[in-house]
């Protein structure tokens, strides 16, 4: 998800950020997030496609400190963060919960969990649309929604692995851990980007991304 998808709640300017996601962590580059001290989680090693340029993605602002390290693995002084931020990560990571309990204990009082995931209704089988012999979509199935877990599925490459979860899970874990939810969204694009990409208005059928703030 483009960080243009979806406005953060409040200005950040001024705080400690932790940005937790996967590939190249470009989240922690955007200047809106702003931040004294911005901190880069990586799940995957950038260095795994030689064909990208280490100095071309990581920047070199000395305010953003670059961690490779499984967000299962986060570690962090209590109290640490008043801004967390997370970008279509956490579908990968199979105890959501344990990082939602880092999340909680690495804030301030007051501080923000902001997060978007692939929506459960992709997830759920994510078999992808039902075409008819001209390619076009005819529908996205939906089954197996309340069995939670492991999904196998390609993505680039075949036997990608991600977690499907409820919007009521991830919800209510956030909850249960001591969030204050603030915002429930299913981003969709903007007329002008529809007029664009036509391509899109698919995305107005089925909602591809789930985004989550919760307060401290």
């Amino acid at each position: 998800m483009s960080h243009r998808s979806a406005r953060l709640p409040g200005q950040p300017e001024g705080l400690e950020v932790k940005n937790a996601q996967g590939g190249v962590a470009r989240l922690a580059q955007t200047p809106s997030l702003g931040g004294d001290g911005r901190l880069a989680h990586r799940i995957f090693d950038l260095l795994r496609d030689p064909r990208k340029d280490r100095q071309q993605v990581l920047s070199d602002d000395p305010g953003i400190r670059y961690v490779h390290q499984s967000i299962e693995d986060l570690q962090s002084e209590d109290a640490a963060f008043d801004l967390v931020v997370s970008s279509m990560a956490l579908h990968y990571v199979d105890d959501y919960a344990a990082v939602v309990r880092k999340v909680f204990a690495a804030l301030r009082p007051g501080g923000r969990f902001v997060f978007s995931v692939e929506h459960p209704v992709c997830t759920a089988h994510p078999a992808g649309w039902v075409r008819n012999a001209q390619g076009e979509a005819l529908y996205w199935p939906l089954d197996d929604y309340q069995r939670q877990g492991r999904r196998s599925t390609a993505w680039f490459v075949d036997g990608v692995v991600k977690f499907h979860r409820t919007v009521e899970h991830y919800v209510n874990t956030l909850i249960e851990r001591g969030f204050r939810l603030e915002h429930l969204g299913e981003p969709r694009p903007l007329p002008a980007c529809l007029a664009e990409r036509p391509a899109l208005q698919e995305t107005m059928r089925r909602p591809p991304v789930l985004l989550l703030a919760a307060c401290r």
